[in-house]
């Protein structure tokens, strides 16, 4: 699945850097008809929104006028958003991927930390294994395209289903 993320963070990262407005849309529709599970659909847009609302205020100048400027496209899904947005700060496509990656995955540790017994130095050992796996591990996200995006994850759609009816649940996304 973080691959298909990957595919659109790219996307988005090179349509910014070519000011092409129109790809930026269709890949944010594209995302909204990928994302099957309502739910994480809904996340998607929270985070992306909260994202671009959150740094617009560390900057000015040229790079504030262009986080504005994609602010008022009404980009909203996570993966976009960040590509564009690492565009804009004129990081390395390889930075926007490992750190996206790495913040997935961060997020993922914290999670569990709350629902499994991990405190924080393991947690901290548990990332730092992670971020090491993940640099010497080769990943060829440059050849990726539209066309290798998959959303067959049956799992997580029928686990995503059943989440939104929980009397109660363990995390709140």
């Amino acid at each position: 699945m973080k691959n298909s993320d990957v595919i659109f963070l790219k996307e988005a990262f090179y349509a910014m850097k070519n000011n092409e407005v129109e790809a930026l849309r269709h890949l944010d529709q594209y995302y909204t008809a990928f994302k099957l599970e309502e739910e994480l659909a809904i996340a998607s847009t929270k985070t992306g929104r909260s994202l671009l609302t959150g740094i617009i205020p560390l900057y000015t100048g040229k790079t504030l006028e262009a986080l504005t400027h994609l602010k008022k496209l009404k980009i909203s899904h996570y993966p976009v958003i960040y590509g564009a947005i690492t565009s804009i700060l004129d990081l390395s496509l390889e930075d926007a991927v490992y750190t996206y990656l790495y913040s997935s995955l961060s997020n993922l540790v914290y999670v569990s930390s709350r629902i499994i017994p991990l405190g924080q130095v393991e947690s901290q050992k548990v990332l730092a294994s992670i971020r090491d796996g993940m640099l010497n591990q080769p990943f060829d996200y440059e050849s990726l395209t539209l066309n290798d995006i998959s959303s067959f994850t049956p799992g997580l759609q029928l686990a995503s289903l059943k989440h939104e009816t929980l009397f109660s649940r363990l995390c709140m996304s």
